[in-house]
C-alpha cells in the first residue's frame, strides 16, 4: 500500500476528534460539529467527505490536512497522515457503482387515484395545483402507490424522482434509483425567475405554492430533500442568471436554521432571506402544518 493510500485510509471523523472537535449524529452516515454547525462529517459517499462552509471547504481528509495543518503542502499532507496518525482507525472504502446518463429505475402504476386522495385530501394541497402537475409529467404514481415528484431539466427531461408514501400510517420517503443529485422536484411562476424559494420537501413546496400562488410570479421553487443538498441550489443559479435573490424556506427547527446559515455562508454573493416569519409565528414546523393549520382556522371561522 503506497503512502497515499495510507493517508486516505485513516478516519476523517477520528481524525477531526483527535484534534478537538466533537460531533453528533443527524442521520444515517452524516454528522455535524457541535463547536462549528457548519462543519459536518458525511460517509455517504466512496470516501469520507468533510463540508466546512463558513470556511469554503469540502473535501477528503486529505484534503483538510493539507488545508488546515501543512499549509496547502499536498506531500506533505500525505506524509503527516500516513506516517503520524497510525493509532488512528482506518477507513475501509466501499465500492460504490458510478451510474452516468441513464433513466431513472421505477415501475408506474396505470392511476394517480392514490396520489391524488393524499395530496388533496391529507396534504392539503390545492387539488388544481395537483391535477396540473399530475396533467404535465411532474407527479406520477409508482407500482407501490407512491406520489412521484418528478426532477427536470430545463429541456422537460426527466432527471430523477422523490417517492412520498401516501400510508398515512407508515410514513416513507425515498429517491429513485439513478437520480442524477444535481436536480429537485420545482414549480417555474413567470418566464425569467428573478429570485429562488429552497424547500427541504416537496409537500413543503407544494403547500407553500398553495398558499401563495396568486402573490408569486418571476421565481422558481425547488425541493432540494432535506437540508445537506444546497450544492444543487448552483445548479438552478447557473442555468436562471437572472435569480438574485435565494428565499430559504426550511423546517422550522435546529436543521432548518443550519441550512440558513449555511446556504448563506456558500451564495453570500446572493441576497438570501430565512423566508420562515410564519412558520415562527404559527409555531409550526413547516409549511405543510402551515397549510393544514390555516385551514382548520378558517373552517372554524366559517362554521361560525
Amino acid at each position: 500500500m503506497g503512502l497515499r493510500e495510507k493517508a486516505k485510509r485513516v478516519d476523517l471523523k477520528t481524525f477531526l476528534e483527535k484534534q478537538g472537535y466533537t460531533f453528533i449524529m443527524e442521520s444515517k452516515n452524516h454528522y455535524r460539529c457541535i463547536q462549528d454547525n457548519t462543519l459536518t462529517v458525511t460517509y455517504k459517499y466512496k470516501d469520507p467527505i468533510y463540508f466546512w462552509f463558513s470556511r469554503d471547504q469540502e473535501g477528503d481528509i486529505i484534503t483538510w490536512v493539507r488545508e488546515n495543518i501543512t499549509n496547502n503542502d499536498y506531500k506533505e499532507a500525505i506524509e503527516y497522515l500516513a506516517e503520524g496518525c497510525e493509532d488512528i482507525a482506518y477507513y475501509i472504502p466501499q465500492p460504490k457503482e458510478k451510474i452516468e446518463n441513464v433513466d431513472i429505475d421505477i415501475k408506474y402504476s396505470d392511476n394517480t387515484k392514490r396520489v391524488y386522495a393524499y395530496l388533496v385530501k391529507t396534504r392539503g394541497i390545492d387539488p388544481k395545483i395537483v391535477n396540473e402537475l399530475i396533467d404535465n409529467g411532474s407527479i406520477s404514481e409508482d407500482d407501490r402507490h407512491n406520489v412521484v415528484f418528478h426532477h427536470k431539466d430545463s429541456s422537460g427531461k426527466i432527471k430523477g424522482a422523490d417517492l412520498t408514501g401516501t400510508n398515512t400510517y407508515k410514513r416513507f420517503k425515498g429517491t429513485v434509483r439513478n437520480s442524477n443529485e444535481n436536480y429537485g422536484f420545482t414549480i417555474k411562476v413567470g418566464s425569467e425567475p428573478q429570485s429562488i424559494l429552497i424547500f427541504e420537501a416537496a409537500i413543503d413546496l407544494l403547500s407553500y405554492f398553495s398558499l401563495n400562488k396568486d402573490n408569486l410570479e418571476n421565481c422558481l421553487l425547488l425541493s432540494i430533500s432535506g437540508c445537506e443538498k444546497i450544492k444543487m441550489i448552483k445548479n438552478y443559479l447557473d442555468t436562471n442568471k437572472g435569480i438574485n435573490i435565494i428565499f430559504v424556506c426550511s423546517d422550522n427547527d435546529t436543521a432548518g436554521s443550519h441550512c440558513v446559515s449555511n446556504i448563506e455562508v456558500m451564495y453570500s454573493a446572493y441576497e438570501v432571506i430565512d423566508n420562515r416569519e410564519e412558520l415562527i409565528k404559527f409555531d409550526v414546523k413547516d409549511f405543510n402544518e402551515l397549510l393544514l393549520k390555516k385551514k382548520q382556522i378558517a373552517n372554524g371561522k366559517n362554521k361560525k
